[in-house]
């Protein structure tokens, strides 16, 4: 744990530096623009007998202590929360995975049981209608062998024959009903 404290303190350290380089340069060429002193004079701007440089490193060094301290902790736990959330998420993606790939496995199965349900119903569909078709066909034999060996009906033709060769006798009279006929007077 402290050894990931030290490495976080020196990755916000160099991170503030890298940051803090273009400003200083600027300042640094701003201070030799203005030209203080002669062109060969090598006046150094101290404070307290210190060159200005190390005061700018020393406040560099100070500024990032103070923020690897305090605001240091809460990077860490939200870095730490975000891997956390990282794996369950993948663990989690895992597992739906594995589901997925269960219920692929089932529904082929399912899907295959189906297709055989479907191929002996078309089987047993085919095998019913060769039946019926031979029944039909049975039938229509047995029909065209009746009518062959029946006796022909006459014709119409035919019958008015017969009735001119035959003697002509006067079509006999409906026996009259009582009450129409009435009493010879």
């Amino acid at each position: 744990m402290r050894l990931r404290s030290a490495l976080n303190a020196l990755a916000v350290l160099a991170t503030t530096a890298l940051l803090a380089a273009p400003a200083l340069a600027q300042e640094a060429a701003e201070h030799a623009a203005a030209g203080h002193g002669a062109a060969g004079e090598h006046a150094r701007e101290t404070f307290l007998g210190l060159p200005y440089e190390v005061y700018w490193t020393l406040n560099l060094v100070v500024f990032i202590g103070i923020l690897a301290r305090f605001a240091g902790p809460a990077l860490i736990r939200f870095l730490e929360d975000k891997q956390r959330n990282l794996a369950h998420a993948l663990a989690e993606a895992d597992r739906q995975r594995e589901e997925a790939a269960t219920m692929e496995t089932r529904l082929a199965a399912q899907i295959a049981e189906l297709r055989r349900e479907v191929d002996e119903l078309a089987a047993r569909a085919e095998r019913e209608g060769q039946r019926e078709r031979e029944e039909i066909l049975a039938e229509a034999e047995r029909e065209s062998v009746r009518i062959e060996t029946a006796p022909a009906p006459r014709s119409r033709r035919g019958c008015s024959r017969r009735r001119r060769s035959s003697p002509r006798t006067p079509p006999s009279s409906p026996p009259s009903s009582p009450s129409s006929a009435s009493p010879p007077a």
